[in-house]
């Protein structure tokens, strides 16, 4: 990350509009010394469904976003997609999927 950057990031999900994610965040993200814009993707708001997801993890690669928090309804259908080249092992583990990595240094994606 070179000085000056900003790191985008989102929260993906339905009915979201009221959570305090972005300020948190972002704030934090200040208190670091660090320039985050953390965009709130809501399904409900955008009209779409729980189908959109490939194609909003696809946009937010484009947009150069580094990073999601997926969360309901979408985060039970991020496995199904088969949208990411690698989980980490808790993930796995666990069978959870509430993280996706969308820019890494292969290009690839990863879900935790």
């Amino acid at each position: 990350m070179t000085p000056g950057s900003t790191i985008r990031c989102g929260l993906v999900g339905a009915g979201i509009q009221q959570s305090l994610s972005s300020a948190m965040h972002e704030q934090e993200a200040r208190s670091q010394g660090l320039h985050c814009e953390y965009k709130l993707i809501d399904l409900d708001a955008l009209g779409m469904g729980v189908e959109a997801l490939p194609r909003l993890i696809e946009n937010a690669r484009q947009e150069n976003y580094t990073g999601l928090n997926i969360t309901y309804p979408c985060k039970q259908g991020v496995g199904a997609f088969r949208l990411f080249t690698g989980r980490d092992a808790d993930a796995t583990r666990m069978q959870a999927h509430f993280r996706a990595l969308v820019r890494s240094a292969r290009g690839g994606g990863a879900s935790g």
